[in-house]
């Protein structure tokens, strides 16, 4: 018998251990499920638009008192407009009875509450109106302008299903592309919204923090600011119910057949405007546009020298959020680099130096000197601007033999920190900050499109040649590149059937390479990234494009191709 009792109370222990384990392993899911939805954020706007009400009770200067049924929620920071019953209102046919006619008398802004008692202010109506009146938040729609900022398109359109989902937004769309809150506040009170919801996000590695602020229109008060963090396999499944076929497609959005021969491309906001301008260069010429349906001519900007630009870039002042060109062109004899600013009477030469590369690079600019007879000399280091004059600063320590167009940094998810490494044959290595091979890719991607002769001091010797690599560009977390499939694998220098772009992404231990774009007619030429467009200037095999000759058109010509990175 004792056995019998001592093993019952066995099994109920045992039993009572597992169920208050599979409650806390429930909860942590739950939790878990909580921080990993876009639900959160759903359920904190609603919890500022649910319907409630309630009667003043006092009043003193602008300060009220509020009485409300305890069940509902009064949240700092809540608008509730505020009314006076007039006469009845009787239905025209029926007679019937179906309220009080409602007098707004202005708006009042929730302090904080107690059960069943809110303090509030009135930010809109004569105060002395406000004695004996009711407030509420009605149970109709509220219009609310949804701007989705830098977040990827189908993550705001599926957050934005929710909204209509819930029944109580009247949603209007953003039609501003800017990060400037005021002119995004201002969209939304010229289409008399009553709200803003503004979303936003930060990519973590394959995860994507998800903010979600809201701001009062009428005087752009900020009232709540929310943050989820979207696991990778979470987002794969939103993409996947978006129906977009994978995670590594961009969208064309236009194609340009240009009219000149072009070598360089780069967009950046030049004239402060905050709007992408793009930059194409041709020779010692750059022609700046902006591209909304078509290419709209803005200026050009001339070098003072014949010769070739090799290199394009961009710094941001600190002083104003204008972008400054560093150019580095390719004389008979020398390298020249320079810096220009657009200013009221045209792009203005800030700065010039002879024998030496430049470029940007985390909002700062890079240099290496030139020597007509080993090419890049020396080590790179940072060149600073201070009041209006440039100068050379510490040196930038990179692996040895790296030189300053060959690398681009990479963060692991860990912010752990490495290079990718451009070799003389147009693999791609992978280097630790020590130096340290951590990978290299199986084949080449591409040759260097700018390669140059070598000078010697004597005859005698061979002269060899130094070259200029295409781009790597860091962006959330991956580093985008060029690849180019030669006509013949035996013979590089046929020409290029077709190019993609491809991403490497490391997670400190091993590197994962996909393709972004592919089957690119031609040759990629040069491509730059802003912050949700992906620009590839592109040609052509053998620079000729056939469906030109059969309409009578000019065959010869570079391609711009303009896609979203809004699904990325």
């Amino acid at each position: 018998m004792k056995k019998n009792l001592l093993f019952l109370l066995l099994f109920l222990i045992i039993a009572l251990f597992l169920f208050l384990n599979t409650i806390s392993y429930s909860s942590e899911i739950e939790k878990k499920s909580d921080t990993n939805s876009l639900e959160v954020l759903l359920k904190e706007i609603l919890s500022f638009f649910e319907p409630v009400d309630g009667k003043i009770a006092s009043l003193q200067d602008s300060k009220v008192k509020i009485y409300y049924d305890p069940t509902k929620k009064f949240l700092p920071g809540m608008r509730l407009r505020a009314f006076k019953e007039g006469a009845d209102f009787i239905h025209p046919v029926t007679k019937e009875r179906l309220g009080k006619i409602e007098v707004p008398i202005g708006y009042i802004e929730i302090e904080s509450s107690t059960s069943g008692l809110a303090i509030g202010r009135v930010i809109s109506g004569k105060t002395e109106d406000f004695i004996g009146s009711k407030v509420k938040i009605p149970a109709i729609k509220t219009k609310i302008l949804f701007h989705q900022s830098n977040i990827d398109w189908f993550l705001g359109d599926s957050y934005y299903q929710l909204l209509k989902e819930s029944n109580r937004f009247e949603l209007v769309d953003s039609t501003v592309e800017t990060h400037d809150i005021q002119k995004t506040l201002s969209e939304a009170k010229s289409k008399k919204a009553f709200a803003l919801l503004l979303l936003t996000a930060e990519k973590i590695g394959r995860d994507v923090k998800v903010t979600q602020s809201l701001y009062w229109v009428e005087d752009g008060k900020q009232f709540s600011e929310k943050t989820v963090t979207l696991k990778a396999d979470f987002i794969s499944e939103l993409k996947l119910k978006s129906g977009l076929p994978g995670l590594s497609t961009a969208e064309l959005l236009f194609s340009y057949d240009l009219p000149f021969s072009a070598d360089r491309i780069l967009a950046g906001d030049f004239d402060g405007d905050q709007s992408i301008d793009i930059a194409l260069v041709s020779n010692n010429i750059i022609r700046f546009y902006t591209s909304k349906v078509d290419l709209n001519f803005l200026w050009e900007l001339r070098l003072p020298h014949k010769g070739e630009i090799v290199w394009i870039d961009k710094v941001q002042r600190g002083d104003n959020s204008k972008d400054l060109i560093l150019i580095t062109a390719k004389t008979e004899d020398d390298i020249v680099s320079y810096v220009y600013e657009l200013q009221r009477e045209g792009f203005v030469k800030l700065w010039s130096a002879n024998s030496l590369f430049i470029r940007g690079f985390n909002n700062r600019i890079l240099a290496q000197r030139f020597s007509p007879f080993t090419g890049y000399e020396g080590k790179i280091f940072f060149i600073s601007l201070h009041d209006r004059s440039f100068k050379e600063g510490s040196f930038f320590e990179l692996p040895s033999g790296v030189n300053i167009y060959d690398f681009q940094e990479i963060l692991s998810p860990h912010k752990e920190r490495a290079y990718l490494v451009w070799d003389e044959e147009g693999y791609l290595k992978l280097l630790d900050i020590s130096g340290t091979l951590k990978w290299r890719s199986k084949e080449a991607f591409s040759d260097s499109p700018f390669t140059f002769t070598r000078e010697t001091l004597s005859g005698l010797f061979h002269k060899g040649s130094w070259s200029i690599k295409d781009r790597l560009i860091y962006k959330d977390g991956e580093v985008y590149l060029s690849k180019k499939e030669p006509l013949l694998n035996t013979v590089r220098g046929l020409g290029y059937k077709e190019s993609s772009i491809i991403t490497i992404w490391w997670n400190g231990l091993t590197v994962e390479e996909k393709k972004y774009i592919e089957s690119i007619s031609g040759e990629i030429i040069d491509y730059t990234i802003t912050e949700d467009r992906l620009m590839i200037l592109s040609k052509p095999l053998f620079g000729l494009k056939i469906k030109n000759i059969l309409k009578g058109e000019s065959p010869f010509g570079v391609v711009l191709n303009i896609y979203t990175m809004r699904g990325k």
